[in-house]
């Protein structure tokens, strides 16, 4: 192998990163993920929550390193924008299935839907759609329904932060909202079941994630758009900038090789702490990040949850 093409593997400037990927409508995540590791030459990617093949906007993708921090943004709160068609039901609970039932939308719908809207906010317990990536058994319920099981999912807890209507047509029959959400959160539920509160049914027309944690969709690129020349854009993410909202820890030159090597560091070694009142610690060199703790600073004790050598 000519030597400018090892240096180049070997200091590729994707791994070991977060990158935020703007996912095109009408194309699955998982082929996403795939065309992304063609393109930037890295085999070791991972994502933090995909999107329906309907859905567009933004995929926190980690590389190398990195893929170990995607646990913690699964974690985070999810923002989306949703147009909803009312007066359609499908069996997908979005555009993309088949149409089971179809009712004429009337101004009445219209009158009682801010209301309706509003009273899905806080703590609520929702059913998944049939068709979802939600495993029973190890195998998702979306490949139990399609080889001809019949299932009945049970209701789950989440939290809707907000959701606001942002627009009506009532032309259309379609209406838009805003929802910011819990992990484990189905849009499309939301949907159905704000059809069902109306008496008409509903189904997901549109559907765009904007924002997954600290992560904004105004940042990400499609993957036509990654290269070298956009990594110095805010796409592709330090592992240091993609923990901010952990408490930051800064050790010294002692502590370091403690870390390397699984052993706890003492108190005299911390050089700086910022709380950010997280649970964890994003512990660093000041320059890159060497290990996810779990410190308790009052009696002092380290417990690592990641090492990265």
């Amino acid at each position: 192998m000519p030597k400018f093409l090892m240096i180049r593997m070997n200091n590729n400037i994707f791994d070991d990163t977060v990158i935020l990927i703007d996912k095109e409508k009408g194309i699955t995540s998982f082929d996403t993920i795939s065309r992304l590791r063609k393109k930037i030459g890295i085999k070791k990617i991972g994502h933090s929550g995909t999107l329906d093949r309907l859905a567009s906007g933004l995929l926190v993708v980690a590389t190398g390193k990195a893929t170990k921090l995607t646990r913690y943004f699964l974690d985070s709160d999810k923002t989306y924008i949703a147009e909803v068609q009312l007066g359609v039901v499908t069996d997908t609970c979005d555009a993309d299935g088949e149409i089971i039932d179809k009712t004429s939308v009337t101004t009445e719908h219209f009158a009682e839907l801010e209301k309706v809207v509003a009273s899905f906010a806080g703590a609520i317990n929702q059913v998944p759609p049939l068709y979802s990536a939600l495993k029973i058994d190890g195998k998702r319920a979306s490949d139990r329904v399609r080889d001809g099981e019949s299932l009945t999912l049970e209701s789950r807890a989440v939290t809707v932060h907000l959701i606001e209507l942002i627009e009506c047509d009532s032309a259309r029959s379609t209406f838009t909202i805003r929802v910011k959400c819990s992990k484990g959160t189905y849009i499309r539920s939301i949907a159905r079941d704000i059809g069902e509160k109306l008496g008409c049914g509903a189904s997901i027309k549109e559907l765009r994630r904007t924002a997954s944690g600290i992560f904004m969709v105004e940042n990400a690129l499609t993957v036509d758009c990654i290269s070298p020349e956009a990594a110095e854009r805010s796409a592709v993410v330090s592992m240091n900038t993609a923990l901010q909202f952990m408490n930051q820890v800064t050790v010294d030159e002692k502590a370091v090789a403690r870390i390397a090597n699984g052993a706890e560091f003492s108190r005299e070694s911390l050089l700086s702490v910022d709380n950010r009142e997280s649970e964890l610690s994003a512990v660093s060199d000041g320059k890159m990040v060497l290990a996810i703790a779990r410190i308790n600073f009052n009696d002092w004790h380290v417990a690592y949850e990641n090492v990265f050598n």
